[in-house]
């Protein structure tokens, strides 16, 4: 077993918090640009010290632990962060809108939020669980994986747990390179970060230049998305390496490559604080933040950095005097003081799964699975009871449960929404109550997610160029020029139909809508995430127009946020008013920078989005915030979860 002092391992805490503050700070200067900088120290040295969010979420998991105690589960974490956390861009948006649809991680982490299940967001906050794991990789990264599958997964958890197995060895280890090797086997051999990491040390052997081996980085693993944790990692990886564990050198090296420096800077600054100690971080560069840290909200405890440090080793020395496994710290000072150890107390357990839909329409139903985990070695004999809203069925509702010491069961249920629905609620929670002896009731919250019923008009297409001066026609024989001999064509400045009308609110099936050409009634198109995909969605192959049209009830006057973005060209009108124009062809992302203030009515409300498909495919998101203002205080920018669709009848569904 190694020995660490106390005195070591403040320093090396100090020195990983620091570092980790300092890179942050330093970091946001070009947070996101994804080209090459050209940064020194002096360009670098920002005006004023401002909050973080990557250190805020650690700070707020150690202030989870010292209520909760070092027995910390995703559970808890969920909760921490619905009670303090006010963070709701990008990832942490769709994880927050999962927990209020009453999905669990790690479902949290995967559902509605397939653009950034794998970027920065969890790969920014290891440090608390290496810090307290000194020495101890395995643990570290268990950690990590508790926390990391809240609001992400994949390659996202497994970089989040990387770092934390890489810090947590730099403990013990005396250069980078030992730390690095005895930390590769957290992730796959084969997987997308193992290769990015054994990329960046082939690169660092073949090149000289940093520059070179980040331009080929970027051609092998680049992503439009500045966050995505993969090329971060690779990044992260060409800064270490080529900093040659220079504090100064790494870090102006690594905010010089770009995308998520903020994060990159930090993560290096806390691994190289760590490895070598406080002592080794010059003193220019701590003077940036002056011993103190600052959090973009209120937490009860001190913002100095010894205060901090002493406060993590409180939780480290408790870890390993409970959960020892490989390093003992010694010479703790007897006034250190001790988290809670308690284990939480769970006779019994329920999870839940779902194998099939997650989103559901009217008449559909799915599987979910629950599993029932009993603790106790006294016998148990009870029921497990499911309650469901009226409008939601459950078999079976009640199911017999016998245990003779501790064991699981998994029970299979059939949940289906009720015909004939003309509504549908965002949110649809149930609840399953295990009860009966030898056990207090067990109860565990879940839920079913409204899917988003879209009236479809379309394929609009047309056989000839609008922008052409000559219509084709019986007098000049209807013969095409040849470059419209393999092309079709869509318009997107041409009204297929009256869309001032649509957009106000009339009828679905009103013949007022029919402009120059007959119109197709409208399919029915379920939207099970917040996101629309035309894929094939009709056997015409060419590109074409398409409306897209959803009725929803909100329960109150309010002004959101209008979030939506596409791929190709799109306009979006709310309740009559056209919000969002775009004539253009680009990377799709979820959070692209166009969110207008609209006014939702109490009551009946009508979105329109006129979307062109290129060929077969198109990608269009969609959903309203609340705006960012103080007075929502930590439900500000969440995304509505409280809005109702109305179901259009007599339709065809489409998928």
């Amino acid at each position: 077993m190694t020995t660490l002092t106390f005195d070591q391992y403040y320093q090396k805490v100090l020195g990983g918090w620091n570092g980790k503050c300092i890179g942050g700070t330093v970091g946001m200067r070009g947070e996101a640009y994804k080209g090459q900088m050209e940064y020194d120290f002096a360009r670098l040295k920002p005006d004023e010290v401002i909050p973080n969010d990557d250190l805020d979420v650690s700070i707020m998991w150690l202030h989870t632990m010292e209520r909760r105690g070092i027995h910390v589960s995703s559970p808890d974490l969920v909760d921490a962060w619905m009670e303090h956390c006010y963070f709701s861009m990008c990832e942490f948006g769709f994880f927050k809108q999962s927990v209020r649809r009453g999905l669990h991680p790690p479902l949290t982490g995967l559902y509605n939020n397939g653009y950034f299940n794998e970027s920065g967001g969890a790969p920014m906050r290891p440090e608390l669980w290496a810090f307290i794991c000194p020495g101890n990789p395995d643990l570290a990264a268990a950690y990590a994986g508790q926390d990391g599958c809240i609001d992400h997964t994949g390659d996202a958890v497994l970089i989040q747990q990387f770092y934390a197995a890489l810090l947590a060895t730099a403990f013990v280890e005396p250069s980078l390179d030992r730390a690095v090797a005895r930390a590769m086997h957290i992730l796959p051999a084969e997987s997308r970060p193992a290769r990015t990491a054994r990329f960046a040390i082939e690169l660092h052997g073949q090149h000289a230049d940093y520059r070179v081996a980040r331009r080929l980085m970027l051609r092998r693993f680049g992503h439009t998305d500045p966050t995505k944790a993969v090329i971060n990692l690779g990044l992260v990886m060409i800064g270490l390496l080529y900093g040659g564990g220079d504090f100064a050198t790494s870090q102006i090296i690594t905010n010089n490559c770009g995308y998520d420096t903020d994060t990159t800077c930090g993560t290096v600054g806390a691994i190289l604080g760590v490895l070598s100690g406080d002592q080794a971080i010059p003193q220019e560069w701590k003077a940036i933040i002056s011993g103190e840290f600052s959090m973009r909200f209120p937490l009860p405890r001190s913002h100095t950095m010894a205060d901090l440090t002493r406060e993590t080793c409180r939780a480290g020395v408790t870890v390993a005097e409970v959960l020892k496994r490989q390093v003992e710290i010694v010479g703790v000072p007897d006034d250190l003081g001790r988290l809670p150890t308690t284990l939480p107390a769970r006779p019994a357990t329920i999870e839940v799964s779902y194998p099939d839909k997650i989103a559901l329409g009217v008449g559909e139903s799915t599987t979910i699975d629950l599993t029932v985990r009993y603790h106790q070695s006294t016998p148990f004999a009870g029921s497990l009871g499911i309650a469901a809203p009226d409008h939601l069925t459950v078999t079976p509702s009640s199911i017999a449960v016998r245990f003779e010491g501790p064991g699981e069961r998994r029970f299979a249920l059939r949940v289906s929404m009720a015909e004939g629905l003309t509504e549908i609620d965002d949110v649809n929670l149930l609840t399953a109550t295990l009860a009966g002896t030898g056990a207090a009731d067990v109860v565990r919250t879940f839920g079913i997610v409204g899917a988003i019923p879209f009236a479809v008009f379309g394929p609009f297409w047309d056989p000839y160029d609008r922008a052409q001066p000559t219509k084709p026609t019986l007098e000049n024989n209807y013969v095409p020029r040849s470059e419209m001999l393999f092309n079709s064509f869509a318009d997107m400045g041409h009204a297929y139909l009256d869309e001032e009308r649509l957009a106000q609110g009339l009828a679905l099936d009103d013949p007022a809508l029919e402009t120059d050409d007959p119109i197709d009634p409208p399919g029915l198109l379920y939207a099970r995430e917040n996101f629309i995909s035309l894929d094939r969605l009709f056997g015409y192959e060419g590109s074409a127009i398409f409306y897209v049209v959803w009725d929803f009830v909100s329960p109150e006057e309010v002004d959101a946020q209008l979030m939506v973005a596409g791929r190709d060209p799109h306009r979006v009108w709310v309740n009559g008013e056209p919000r969002v124009t775009s004539d253009r062809f680009q990377d799709w992302a979820p959070n692209n920078r166009r969110r207008p203030l609209v006014r939702l009515r109490q009551g009946r409300n009508r979105f329109v989005a006129k979307l062109y498909r290129l060929e077969n495919a198109t990608e269009f998101s969609f959903h309203f915030r609340y705006p960012n203002q103080p007075s929502y205080g930590v439900n500000r920018d969440n995304i509505l979860t409280n809005l109702t669709s109305i179901v259009p009848t007599g339709l065809e569904v489409l998928d």
